[in-house]
Order: C-alpha cells, then sequence, then structure tokens
C-alpha cells in the first residue's frame, strides 16, 4: 500500500491521498532473494504521481483578498467535464447518487489542479482529494463521490486503473480549450469505471473554490509592490511578475519571512525565459 500526502502550499490543507495496488500480469520463475533481485522488483513496482495546479484570488488596494465569484461567468472547459450544477441529480457520479451542491462564492479559486500517474505496469490505485475550508466544483473523469464534510469538502475517485502504454484515445471537441494541453505528457492514461460506461482521461481533473486565510498580501506603495508574509512559515519563493498591454516583467526572489518592497518589474522580458526561470 503506498499512501502519497501532498499540500500545494503550506496553507492550502489540499489533500491527495493515494492507495495502490499492483496488479501483477503472468507467472515467472521462483529466484533467490538476493539484494540485486530486491532492487529490480522494486523498480519494476513504481508509481508516481504528480499534483500540479494553483491558487487564484484577487486583492483590494489594501492588498488583502476581496471576496468573488471563480465560477461567474462563461466556463473554458470542455462540456465532458462535469461540474457542481449537475450534482442534484447525480451528474458525474459513478454510482449515480445525488449529492449536495458546492458554494461558488469565496475567497479562492483552485485553479485546474490535475494528478497525474507514472507506473511500470497496470496499476489499480485508490484516489481521495480533500478540499479543507473549500468546496469541489469541477471534475473529470466521474468520480464515486463529491460530499461536503466537517471541516472539508472532498472528491472521491474510489478505484481506477493506471494504464502506461494504452491508446491515448480521450475525447476532443472542436471548440478550443486550454484542458487539452494538460494530455501532453508522457504519464500514463487512466480507465475510470461507473454507471456512465468507461472514461478515459490523461489524468484526474478538478477545481474548486473557498474561503481562508492567504499567507501573503501585496499591496502599490508609490509604484513600489509591498509583500507581506502574513503566514508562520518562510514563503520559499516569490515571483512578481506583471502584464501591461501584452508587455511583460517579472522578478523572481528568494524566501522571506515578513515583508519585502520591490520595484515594479521593468517590462520587455519574454515568456520564454519566464518558463526558464519557473
Amino acid at each position: 500500500m503506498i499512501s502519497n500526502r501532498s499540500r500545494l502550499a503550506t496553507y492550502t490543507s489540499v489533500l491527495v491521498i493515494l492507495v495502490a495496488i499492483v496488479v501483477i500480469m503472468g507467472a515467472k520463475p521462483v529466484q533467490p532473494a538476493t539484494a540485486t533481485n530486491k532492487i529490480a522488483k522494486r523498480a519494476n513496482n513504481r508509481l508516481i504521481v504528480h499534483e500540479w495546479g494553483t491558487f487564484t484570488s484577487i486583492a483590494g488596494k489594501n492588498g488583502v483578498a476581496l471576496e468573488w465569484k471563480p465560477l461567474n461567468g462563461t466556463s473554458d472547459l470542455p462540456s465532458f467535464v462535469y461540474d457542481a450544477g449537475g450534482l442534484a441529480d447525480g451528474t458525474g457520479l459513478r454510482s449515480g447518487e445525488r449529492c449536495i451542491k458546492c458554494n461558488i462564492e469565496a475567497l479562492v479559486r483552485m485553479e485546474t489542479p490535475v494528478i497525474y500517474f507514472y507506473a511500470d505496469h497496470e496499476t489499480t490505485v485508490s484516489v481521495r482529494v480533500a478540499f479543507s475550508k473549500g468546496k469541489i466544483t469541477e471534475w473529470y473523469p466521474q468520480a464515486r463521490t463529491v460530499y461536503g464534510s466537517t471541516p472539508s469538502d472532498a472528491i472521491d475517485w474510489g478505484r481506477i486503473t493506471v494504464v502506461p502504454g494504452a491508446e491515448e484515445n480521450f475525447l476532443v471537441e472542436t471548440k478550443p480549450s486550454h484542458y487539452y494541453p494538460a494530455r501532453e505528457t508522457d504519464a500514463a492514461p487512466l480507465r475510470v469505471c461507473g454507471v456512465k460506461g468507461e472514461q478515459r482521461e490523461k489524468f484526474l481533473f478538478y477545481r474548486g473554490v473557498g474561503t481562508f486565510d492567504q499567507p501573503l498580501t501585496v499591496r502599490l506603495d508609490d509604484g513600489s509592490v509591498v509583500a507581506k508574509n502574513t503566514s508562520t512559515e518562510s514563503i520559499p519563493q516569490f515571483i512578481l511578475f506583471e502584464n501591461r498591454g501584452g508587455r511583460i516583467g517579472y522578478q523572481v526572489r528568494s524566501s522571506f519571512d515578513l515583508e519585502i518592497v520591490l520595484d515594479r518589474p521593468a517590462l520587455g522580458q519574454t515568456q520564454e525565459s519566464l518558463e526558464r526561470d519557473l
């Protein structure tokens, strides 16, 4: 059994818990339990899990986060992605059972987290994501349950199958979406079965909204940028980015504990250099 506990940042309390059950295919002759054989066996049973995502908030003039409606407006996702609006009818749930509708007003949007899986052979895993002080609002593929609890909301896919080397025949719509580039990795395809039949994807996708204290406030002061660490831990890295009329500038600073004052970044830098530094 493999358990992976992940936090996107120290303040988020976003937990990803995975239990992996390795499926061994075929019989092999018994070999002496040498140290070399043990190392080879561990290598062949590899399971790697990557979670990627961001949090988005909007700050006022004083740098404090404002309440907003993160899901207001037209969806930027393909229509096959499930959302909280269908929870009353059980849409997007593998069992078809009903679930409470998520609250869409919050301080923070949990933006496009995806979970990638890498394995040496077909592997069964169980995945549950808990979002402390937040609500899950969108997801794909179909989940077993999406529910609210105290103190966190969660989404549970139950058992899914990691299928390395499988044909990558995923749903695609003619309308463009930034959802699709997330498939451009060497992660293993996934297979999820439920009342909606079998669904395949390159990752587990989910979004959410939440209301919790931010570890950082940022404000302008006479042309300078004042960043204040409001958490009890050091912020390991700080990136100040500005896009003005298509011209960009940024600064990357190392950790700080209390407060730093920065000049606004000079415009004229390139996206390529930003991606390289990131």
